[in-house]
């Protein structure tokens, strides 16, 4: 089994049509423009965010043109999902959140993952 690069596996994964319309005249200028625009976008937004996920970081992360987020969407990939990280502490704990590391640390990758936060306390 060989190895593929994951840059390619997106391209081979996106497979965007555009009908080219035709008239008597020949081709429309138009829909030649807009396709080839819209390809320069798909390869824009996948160099970003295949370099992200070789990074190791998720697609969220990637900072894009609204275009760009609208030429993915459609891939529904998982890390561009948002998350949010859930933290179960002690009653105590949750009195003082400022000195408890565990919840620092767990803030702090939170928001380098640009994800959302929610701190409890539950028992069973």
């Amino acid at each position: 089994m060989t190895s593929q690069n994951p840059y390619e596996m997106l391209q081979a994964t996106v497979m965007v049509e555009y009908t080219i319309n035709t008239s008597n005249s020949g081709f429309c200028l138009m829909d030649v423009c807009f396709t080839l625009a819209v390809n320069i976008i798909v390869k824009s937004a996948l160099a970003k965010i295949c370099e992200a996920l070789m990074d190791g970081k998720p697609a969220r992360s990637v900072t894009m043109t609204n275009n760009e987020r609208d030429a993915v969407k459609h891939l529904c990939l998982l890390t561009m999902k948002p998350v949010v990280y859930v933290e179960n502490v002690t009653e105590s704990d949750l009195a003082d959140l400022a000195n408890n590391d565990f919840v620092k640390n767990v803030a702090n990758v939170a928001s380098e993952l640009q994800s959302g936060i929610v701190t409890t306390s539950a028992r069973a």
